[in-house]
C-alpha cells in the first residue's frame, strides 16, 4: 500500500472518525428507544413517517466502517505522522498493527499528559481487541445467517468455473433481508461492538496523541 504524508492537522481526522462512529452510534440508540411510533420528525406530513431498524441498519454499517477507517489512518498518523491509501479496514490495520510493533515507546510525562509503564504493556493487548472488532465488522458475520437464499450469483464473464479467480459477484437483495431478518437484537449487538472498538480507540488515540507531541 502507498504510505501518504499527513498534513499538521491529525486531530482533524480524530474528529471525523468520531463523528462517523458517535452517528452510528445515535442511530442505534434511536432505534433501540422503547417510545412507540419513532419517525424522522420532519415537518412536511408525507416524509412524517414511522421507521424500524431494518430502516437504519444499513446506514449504520457503513458509518461505523468509514469510521473505524478514519480512525486507523488517525492512529498511524499520530504515531508515523503518514498513513496508507486504501479503504480496506482489515490491511489498513494489519499495516498499522506491523508499524507499531517496531516503535521503542518509553513512559512519558508532559504536564497533565502521561502515559505509564502499564499503558504500554497493554498497548499489545489492546490491538489484538481492535483486531478482533475490526474483523467483525470487516467480514460481516452477523449477515451470514441472514442472506439465506436472498442473493443471486452474476457471472457476465462466464469464468467462474473457469478460473478459481474470477470477476463473478454476488446481489445481496437487500429489501428481503432488512425486512425479514434484522431486529433490535442485531442493532443492540453492532451496539455493543461499536461501544467497545470506540473506547479502545480513543484510549489508544490519546496514547498515540501523546507520543506525537
Amino acid at each position: 500500500m502507498k504510505s501518504i504524508k499527513a498534513k499538521n492537522n491529525e486531530y482533524d481526522w480524530a474528529i471525523f472518525a468520531t463523528s462517523y462512529l458517535q452517528l452510528a452510534n445515535l442511530a442505534c440508540q434511536e432505534l433501540l428507544d422503547n417510545r412507540a411510533n419513532k419517525h424522522n420528525k420532519a415537518k412536511v406530513k408525507p416524509f412524517n413517517i414511522p421507521y424500524k431498524p431494518q430502516d437504519l441498519f444499513v446506514a449504520i454499517l457503513f458509518n461505523i466502517k468509514h469510521g473505524i477507517e478514519i480512525f486507523i489512518k488517525t492512529l498511524s498518523i499520530f504515531a508515523y505522522g503518514e498513513y496508507e491509501e486504501g479503504h480496506d479496514i482489515h490491511d489498513l490495520f494489519q499495516a498499522v498493527k506491523k508499524k507499531v510493533k517496531v516503535l521503542k515507546i518509553n513512559p512519558i510525562k508532559k504536564g497533565s499528559n502521561e502515559i505509564k509503564q502499564t499503558d504500554i504493556d497493554s498497548l499489545y493487548d489492546d490491538l489484538d481487541k481492535m483486531e478482533e472488532l475490526i474483523n467483525y465488522f470487516y467480514t460481516l458475520d452477523l449477515l451470514k445467517d441472514k442472506i439465506g437464499k436472498h442473493y443471486t450469483i452474476n457471472d457476465i464473464q462466464n469464468d467462474i468455473f473457469r478460473y478459481p479467480d474470477n470477476k463473478a459477484s454476488v446481489c445481496l437483495d437487500w429489501d428481503a433481508i432488512l425486512d425479514s431478518q434484522i431486529n433490535d437484537a442485531d442493532i443492540r449487538q453492532v451496539q455493543g461492538k461499536l461501544d467497545q472498538i470506540y473506547k479502545l480507540f480513543c484510549k489508544r488515540g490519546y496514547f498515540f496523541a501523546v507520543l506525537s507531541e
